[in-house]
């Protein structure tokens, strides 16, 4: 998942960051 993240970072969309954080703190949960 943390790959997806970081592709979503690449992008340098706002939207991208926030649903990779969503992502990341999900998976974390």
């Amino acid at each position: 998942m943390s790959k997806i993240a970081f592709i979503m970072v690449k992008d340098g969309t706002l939207e991208s960051k926030t649903s990779c954080f969503t992502v990341s703190d999900s998976s974390d949960r």
